[in-house]
């Protein structure tokens, strides 16, 4: 938790209530437990709703349909990998190259983006809308 958005106030004020959703989490679903990168999504959905069943609730309906991007084998991950290489293939084969070449900077990128749910990448307000998105949607 120490990481975990430190400059953004809303976080700050929250951070208890943060680490509770992250335990309840933890305990709703064993076999993810917590993953480093969790923390992310849990401390927006708690800085949106300011409520610990609330922001356990909406953390479970995210979760449902992307947990495999935490579960032990990283099925998630490595499929939406294959289709990322794919697409970067086919839409930029330059930059794909460029990619391949340096070794796993792919598997680097996408692991920074997707295991915090793009908090790394997106700034804090758009944070909220993103993974409402990606609850919808899922990952590929």
């Amino acid at each position: 938790m120490p990481r975990t958005f430190q400059q953004v106030a809303e976080v700050s004020q929250c951070k208890d209530m943060v680490q509770q959703v992250l335990l309840d989490y933890a305990s709703f679903d064993p076999e993810v437990g917590y993953c480093q990168g969790l923390s992310f999504p849990a401390a927006v959905i708690v800085a949106e709703t300011q409520q610990r069943a609330l922001a356990l609730g909406k953390l479970k309906l995210l979760l449902e349909k992307i947990r495999g991007l935490w579960l032990a084998d990283f099925a998630l991950f490595s499929s939406g990998r294959h289709a990322f290489d794919a697409m970067l293939e086919q839409e930029l084969p330059q930059l794909a190259g460029s990619f391949h070449s340096g070794g796993s900077l792919t598997d680097v990128l996408l692991l920074e983006a997707w295991m915090t749910l793009f908090a790394r990448w997106l700034p804090f307000r758009m944070l909220a809308v993103a993974l409402q998105f990606v609850g919808l949607h899922g990952f590929p």
